[in-house]
This record gives structure tokens, C-alpha cells and sequence, in this order.
């Protein structure tokens, strides 16, 4: 055998290793395979041959075929780990996909057009929770004639401060605020008694502040909606309460006039009923604190 195949052989053996364990086991049992076989090749030609054809590698040879194998076995491993990669990438590519596809089913769901006197069109979606906090934040300060916000909870990770301050200022540009939460459990239900967190109590605080702009409706609700303005953002995402999860999130926008007026119509009557009648008690347990 010619020096040139007996180098070929080498080769095709150590990133046949790698590559044939990648294919028919997994990454650890390739790197194991291909470690193996570079082990055996070194082994080889610092002397092993010459039990089993009777010679060694002498002289440069010895050096030229050593650092091959070196780079081969650094060549075999850099391609199974790029392979992994790939095969990753592939399959959270994949994941997001099937969320992606869940999270539109779900908002269609959630997504009642018959609020509305015609069926409105998105013009854009925002996902994940940056984008939904810089939204949010973007829409209250510029909104000037109206916001409204429904949400299932409300903790100071939502409620913090840059939501505060744009809050305070659209009610310095005479904007009319709607805020509705209230999400209850199963359990909660049960237990019938409520306890309010300093966030909460935080919201009244603002509301009566500026008891003339500000309406605020502690009820029953799952509804993750915010409307500035002549836009409706509605979709996964808890205002008022998420502030850097983890979670995918995904909304609708849509920017429709008409539409939005409608809907501002029918919800901000909707949240001004539920004040008024306060049958969970937020403003009783608010006065019993002593907040006002």
C-alpha cells in the first residue's frame, strides 16, 4: 500500500468514525467512536504496526502522519458538533413554528369580533415580552384621547415605574384611562376572601388620584386587551402583570378607527358598570387599609 492510501485510509476511517456514530447513535457516542479510533490510529504509528506487520514509522513520517491525525480527529469532531448544531437549530426552528401556530390559534380564539360593527384586519403582530413591553409603554405615552387596559393581574413587575410615569403623563394630556383586572382561580373562588397586593393598592392610589380620567374595575377576568388611542393591541400578553417572562408571547394590532371606537365604546361602558358595582370589594378592602 502506497503512502498516499495508506494517509487516505486514515482519514476516511477517522471522519467515517465520527460521522457513522453521529448518524446511528448520538453525539456523546460519536465523540467516544471517534475518539477511539484517533487513539488507535496514534497508537499505530508510535510503534503499534510493528506487533502486527512488523515495522514502524521512522523520520519525518512519523511527525507528517501524527499531525494528520491531529487535524483529523480536531476536522471530525468540528463537523458532528456543526451537524448538532444544525439538528438544534432545525428543531427549535420547529418548536417555534408549532408555538407560533398555537399562539395564533389561541388569540383567534380569544379574538371576539363581535364587539366590533365590522370585522377589523390586523395590520401587525408583536411577539415576545421585550416586544410587548416596549409596545405597551410606547403606546401609553403617546396615546392623547384614550387607553384602556384589561388584564388578568396586576404585580409591580408590570405595574413598575415606566408604566407609571407614561400612565401619569396621558392623564397630563387629558387621555381617559380604563384599567380592568381581575383573574380568579378555581380556588380563589372557593375561598371567598381576596387579599389585594401593595401593585394593587398602588393602581387605586393612582385612580383616585385622578378620580375624574381614571376608571378602574376589579372583576372576573382573563381578557389581555389594550386599546390607545385608534389602536387595539389584543392577544397572550398580561399587561399589568408581566414585565420579563420567559414565555412566548404573540398580539394582534389593529389600527382601524372606526373599529377601535367601537370597541372603545362597548368596553370602557363594559368597565364602568363593573366599578360601579365593585362586587368583589377592591375599594372596601382599599378604605379598610386606610389608603383613602
Amino acid at each position: 500500500m502506497t503512502a498516499l492510501s495508506w494517509q487516505a485510509t486514515i482519514a476516511l476511517t477517522i471522519i467515517g468514525a465520527f460521522l457513522l456514530g453521529f448518524l446511528y447513535f448520538s453525539f456523546k457516542r460519536a465523540v467516544q467512536i471517534g475518539l477511539g479510533v484517533v487513539l488507535f490510529w496514534l497508537a499505530w504509528t508510535l510503534g503499534l504496526s510493528a506487533l502486527f506487520v512488523g515495522y514502524s514509522l521512522h523520520g519525518p513520517m512519523v511527525k507528517f502522519q501524527l499531525s494528520l491525525i491531529i487535524v483529523l480527529s480536531v476536522s471530525g469532531f468540528a463537523l458532528i458538533y456543526s451537524f448538532r448544531r444544525w439538528q438544534q437549530r432545525n428543531k427549535r426552528l420547529l418548536t417555534e413554528n408549532q408555538t407560533l401556530r398555537s399562539g395564533i390559534r389561541e388569540i383567534q380564539a380569544n379574538f371576539d369580533t363581535s364587539k366590533f360593527g365590522k370585522n377589523p384586519k390586523p395590520s401587525r403582530i408583536v411577539r415576545g415580552t421585550p416586544a410587548h413591553r416596549k409596545e405597551f409603554v410606547r403606546q401609553l405615552q403617546e396615546a392623547n384621547s384614550r387607553i384602556l387596559i384589561l388584564s388578568g393581574w396586576v404585580t409591580h413587575y408590570g405595574y413598575d415605574n415606566p408604566v407609571r410615569n407614561a400612565l401619569e403623563g396621558a392623564v397630563k394630556r387629558n387621555a381617559k384611562v380604563h384599567i380592568g383586572w381581575g383573574y380568579e382561580s378555581k380556588s380563589e373562588a372557593n375561598q371567598n376572601r381576596i387579599e389585594f397586593t401593595d401593585a394593587e393598592m398602588a393602581l387605586a392610589k393612582f385612580a383616585k388620584k385622578h378620580d375624574n380620567s381614571v376608571c378602574l374595575a376589579h372583576f372576573e377576568n382573563h381578557i389581555k386587551l389594550l386599546i390607545s388611542d385608534s389602536t387595539c393591541i389584543i392577544g397572550s400578553f398580561n399587561w399589568l402583570s408581566n414585565g420579563f417572562s420567559k414565555n412566548d408571547e404573540m398580539s394582534f394590532i389593529v389600527e382601524d378607527t372606526d373599529s377601535v371606537g367601537e370597541l372603545w365604546a362597548s368596553v370602557s361602558q363594559e368597565l364602568e358598570g363593573h366599578a360601579s358595582e365593585d362586587k368583589r370589594g377592591f375599594w372596601e378592602y382599599y378604605q379598610k387599609k386606610g389608603y383613602g
